[in-house]
């Protein structure tokens, strides 16, 4: 129950919104170890939950946004 504390207390930390992360795996002594999502994000409530995944196209647009912005500021750095 400590875990599912922590986390609480985590999410209620949170002011206007909240991205929760994990890695699919991690090195231990040279190992490679598989990861798993904590398994409270399936108890809160679906509705407010927006996974990676879930919408491709706003994701693809996100990721041509942000290209486009490290370009622009490729070429100012060039320019000047």
């Amino acid at each position: 129950e400590e875990e599912r504390r922590l986390f609480y207390v985590g999410i209620t930390r949170a002011r206007q919104w909240l991205v929760i992360a994990h890695s699919e795996r991690v090195r231990r002594y040279g190992e490679i170890i598989a990861l798993r999502p904590s398994r409270f994000i399936d108890e809160l409530p679906g509705a407010d939950l927006q996974r990676d995944g879930d919408d491709p196209a706003a994701e693809a647009e996100a990721r041509r946004d942000t290209a486009l912005t490290h370009l622009a500021r490729l070429k100012a750095l060039l320019e000047s």
